[in-house]
Order: C-alpha cells, then sequence, then structure tokens
C-alpha cells in the first residue's frame, strides 16, 4: 500500500492522474462541522498550525490574491480542511475563518490563507510539504507567526 500511494502521489506531481486516498487523507475531508486545530513543533520548522490529530496544516502561496488555485486534482493530494472555523486554538494569535472553495465546500482560513494537509505526511509532527512547488504553485507549513494575506 504504502508504495503504491508514493507512486500515486508521484503521478499526480507528474500531472498522470490522481492520487490514491489514505486514511489519513478521507479524515481531512470528512471534517463538515467544527474543526479542531492545535499548534505543533517541527523540527527545523518551528511552531505550526497542525489538525487534530497533529498533522501539519500548510498554505499556497500563489492564493494569496484570495482565489483559490488547488481544486480538482490537486486536492488529492493537498487536502482542504474543511468545516466552521475553530473557536480558539490556544498559542495562536492569528484570526481564523472561511472561505467557500469552487465547489462549494467551506474550507478554515488562517489570517486569510485556506490551509490544508498533504498527504504526503505519513505521521504527526512532520512537514514533508514544506516547500514543495508543483503546478498549483510553492507550499509552505503553516506557521502560527504567518502574515495576513
Amino acid at each position: 500500500m504504502k508504495i503504491l500511494f508514493r507512486g500515486a502521489i508521484l503521478a499526480v506531481l507528474l500531472g498522470l492522474g490522481t492520487a490514491a486516498v489514505t486514511p489519513h487523507a478521507l479524515a481531512a475531508h470528512a471534517g463538515k462541522s467544527s474543526v479542531k486545530v492545535k499548534v505543533g513543533s517541527v523540527s527545523g520548522v518551528g511552531k505550526v498550525l497542525t489538525n487534530a490529530k497533529g498533522f501539519t496544516l500548510y498554505y499556497l502561496k500563489q492564493e494569496k490574491d484570495g482565489t483559490i488555485h488547488c481544486a480538482r486534482d490537486c486536492t488529492s493530494i493537498w487536502l482542504p480542511l474543511l468545516g466552521s472555523k475553530p473557536k480558539h486554538v490556544q498559542g495562536a494569535k492569528g484570526k481564523f475563518g472561511t472561505t467557500k472553495r469552487p465547489e462549494g465546500t467551506t474550507q478554515i482560513t488562517y489570517n486569510g490563507w485556506p490551509l490544508y494537509t498533504y498527504a504526503g505526511d505519513s505521521r504527526k509532527g512532520t512537514a514533508s510539504g514544506n516547500g514543495i512547488t508543483d503546478s498549483a504553485g510553492s507550499w509552505f507549513a503553516a506557521k502560527v507567526s504567518l502574515k495576513k494575506r
């Protein structure tokens, strides 16, 4: 399964098709109500926002204009954090909100930046997607110090 999953990720990054979906990925897509966001620490990155399971959250630099650039096939790798905004996140001083995605779902934002998980993160406390550039643009771990867009 792990080899198949890595191959599927590579296929998507190369534009050859869509990726296999892991249980982690399904959980990221399932949230339709209030979402729990936490603050975690990633070696070499610092304090980052994470989902309830401790997986690092990311933002896409090209979405600085407020337009969603990660849609369709992109969301099989970069999973939108869906649901209503968190009420309070200890350690995060920025502002949480929401935005409507092109397909009509509601995505969580931090300081205006839409948040995503990365299907390539296999365990909590890692940020394998930090610094990746793909067809959607450049991806970075959402640090608690992320500036408003």
